[in-house]
Formats: C-alpha cells, sequence, structure tokens
C-alpha cells in the first residue's frame, strides 16, 4: 500500500512539472560539408526564420514573440577550438540585436562556456507565455571528438570480427 501511494505521489509529481515546464527553443550551429548552418527548433518544428551562413547568422522570431533581453547575450564556446592551456578560443558571439532579433557569429576570440547553455524565460509568446532557449554548437566533423568517435567505432568492429573469426 505505501509504495502504492509513493509511486502515485512520483507520478503526480512529475506530470505536474512537466505540465509548468516552458516549451524550449533549441538554436544549433551544425557544420557540413556543404557549409555551416543555423537550426531553430521549437518542439522538433522549425521556428522563426534564418538568414546567413558560414559565420554569421541572423535569427528572427515569428510575428507576436518577443525577446525579454537585449544586448550581448554570451559566448558560447566552439566544442573543437580552445586550447588545452585556457587562454582565448575560438566562440560563438549571440547577441539580442532588437526584440525579434539574433544575431550568431562564429570564429570570434573569446572567453566563451562550454555548451550547451539554456536561458531561461527568454522570449515571451504571443499569449504572454514564456519560452526557454537552449544554444548549442555541434561539433565538426573533422573535429578531435568526431575522429576519436569513428576510432572507437572501427575497434568495436574489429574487435567483433576478431571474436567471430575464434
Amino acid at each position: 500500500m505505501k509504495v502504492r501511494i509513493i509511486a502515485m505521489a512520483i507520478g503526480l509529481s512529475l506530470a505536474l512539472s512537466a505540465a509548468r515546464a516552458n516549451p524550449l527553443l533549441e538554436i544549433t550551429e551544425v557544420t557540413a560539408t556543404s557549409g555551416d548552418f543555423l537550426i531553430a527548433q521549437l518542439g522538433h518544428h522549425p521556428f522563426g526564420t534564418i538568414i546567413g551562413g558560414s559565420e554569421e547568422f541572423l535569427f528572427t522570431l515569428p510575428a507576436g514573440y518577443t525577446f525579454i533581453v537585449g544586448g550581448e547575450l554570451l559566448e558560447l564556446r566552439e566544442p573543437e577550438g580552445f586550447p588545452p592551456g585556457g587562454g582565448f578560443h575560438n566562440v560563438n558571439v549571440i547577441t539580442i540585436s532588437d526584440s525579434t532579433t539574433l544575431q550568431w557569429n562564429s570564429e570570434a576570440l573569446g572567453f566563451g562556456s562550454p555548451g550547451p547553455i539554456t536561458i531561461m524565460n527568454l522570449i515571451r509568446g504571443p499569449n504572454g507565455q514564456f519560452i526557454d532557449v537552449k544554444f548549442t554548437d555541434a561539433p565538426e566533423p573533422a573535429s578531435t571528438l568526431s575522429l576519436l568517435g569513428i576510432g572507437l567505432a572501427g575497434l568495436a568492429w574489429f574487435a567483433r570480427i576478431r571474436r567471430t573469426a575464434m
């Protein structure tokens, strides 16, 4: 009986916390063979308008949505662009230039924080609801992290072949 009451309390708590959570807008810079591009998704659906490419993007909110703050928002560290000893490294400078436009500049030098970074209540929707924003810079395909993943996959594949050959 006690276990059932505890399980119901946990379930109710999770349901209430999920119901109160703000929607999450995910803005991610991705590097592909055709160049860099920015993706903005709200609930896994495209959101807003993105223009630019390569190293500089402008993201504009749809009508009725506004940013709560203005000015330089943050420096987001590029996953492949920091020296092991510290100091300056490649960052993305993210600036809110007006109430509906965000500017994303890549390859600047700075001390930025590692990502992803989520900022709560950054956008207000047309009905007064708040939207949280998560900023991410995906590692470049040729980065050390990607090469490490490919190397580990190759080792696992060879280990599997060796086991099946015995």
